[in-house]
């Protein structure tokens, strides 16, 4: 029988083997979850700064809100003023209908050369006109053609006086539309 004495190389292989796989294992372990770390740690970076853009859109759409917010207002109050005056219109509808250029043409194409208005009034569909003129004669052209104007009804001479100048009052009403009484 031999008895062998020395110790067995095979077996110290063996271990050291498993040590190195196991260390060997591991390195590659730590090795991975350190390049899961860093990786995690760009996705974090990343995630933060769009967190950090999408804070300051927000900010610039909370400004942007406010101020439509504040603009809505002024509009809202815009549109009540707007409302109150056309209520307020309802009351003067003849004066809205009235077109002024049409009767300030129709006085100013009418008024003899040397007579002068001191007055023009206008109330709904009644006018009153005041003035002067050198002589009667020019008042009573300017009456004649107001009574054969379109745009003018029940002209009366209301007053005339005499002096250094003929002084007048002509009443009358305005016609809105031709035909219209």
């Amino acid at each position: 029988m031999r008895v062998n004495l020395a110790k067995d190389n095979n077996n110290s292989l063996n271990i050291n083997k498993r040590y190195l796989t196991i260390i060997t294992i591991f390195v590659f372990i730590v090795i991975a979850l350190a390049v899961h770390y860093f990786i995690l740690k760009n996705e974090v970076k990343t995630i933060e700064s769009q967190i950090n853009q999408a804070e300051k859109k927000l900010n610039i759409l909370q400004k942007e809100r406010s101020e439509y917010l504040s603009l809505q207002k002024k509009v809202k109050n815009l549109e009540s003023k707007l409302e109150e005056k056309n209520k307020e219109n309802l009351n003067y509808p003849d004066l809205i209908n009235q077109n002024w250029n049409i009767t300030l043409k129709e006085i100013s194409e009418i008024i003899p050369a040397k007579v002068m208005l001191t007055s023009l009034n206008i109330n709904k569909k009644d006018i009153a006109i005041r003035g002067y003129a050198a002589n009667s004669s020019l008042i009573s052209d300017f009456y004649d053609e107001l009574l054969n104007s379109e745009l003018f009804n029940n002209i009366q001479l209301q007053k005339m006086t005499n002096g250094k100048n003929v002084s007048y009052l002509i009443n009358g009403t305005i016609k809105y539309k031709k035909g219209e009484n």
